[in-house]
């Protein structure tokens, strides 16, 4: 490979060479390129660029194994920079964060709807609302379109989404930019 990308070089010999030569050419650089020298003299052209293809395979599979390892990493060192402790969120941002969560979980099903019970509240808040007000947050995030809060099929109270019926953007919008987390 040239450097600074600069494949000038390269594109002289391309316009130079027949393109079976070129191609020739360039089957064997790939192949001293990536595969070891010792290993080169024991096989062939098909056998070499089978394992420079596992190789890259190999290659691809690890790079988005890390890729999501520095996700997490970037995630626990930088938490969203848009979160702030449960203390701080007014009951309008917690029926918000709650909405959004619904939306959030409901936009990756195939139905679009999705139901909370009580504990499911709790545990989205870090186990932080007591019961009663995680009641009433469930209650007024019940009172917008598409979204309803009662006792359905003589079970314990859900708050409940259906995508069709919702009307505000903005929660869409979270859902398909990530939900704004609480700290505990």
């Amino acid at each position: 490979m040239s450097d600074n990308n600069d494949y000038s070089d390269e594109r002289s010999i391309d316009d130079d060479l027949e393109f079976e030569r070129a191609q020739e050419l360039a089957l064997k650089r790939l192949v001293t390129g990536l595969v070891p020298e010792e290993d080169t003299l024991n096989m062939g052209p098909v056998e070499s660029v089978a394992r420079i293809v596992d190789r890259i395979d190999k290659i691809a599979e690890e790079n988005e194994r890390l890729r999501e390892r520095v996700g997490k990493l970037e995630a626990e060192l930088n938490p969203n920079p848009d979160s702030k402790p449960y203390k701080e969120l007014s009951r309008d941002e917690k029926v918000q964060k709650l909405r959004e969560y619904l939306v959030t979980m409901a936009s990756s099903r195939h139905s679009g709807k999705f139901a909370m019970e009580y504990n499911n509240v709790v545990a989205l808040f870090d186990g932080q609302p007591s019961p009663g007000h995680a009641y009433d947050l469930m209650e007024i995030a019940g009172n917008a379109d598409g979204f309803a809060f009662k006792e359905f099929d003589d079970r314990t109270n859900q708050l409940r989404v259906n995508l069709d019926d919702v009307n505000d953007e903005t929660l869409f919008h979270a859902a398909n930019n990530g939900v704004s987390e609480v700290e505990g």
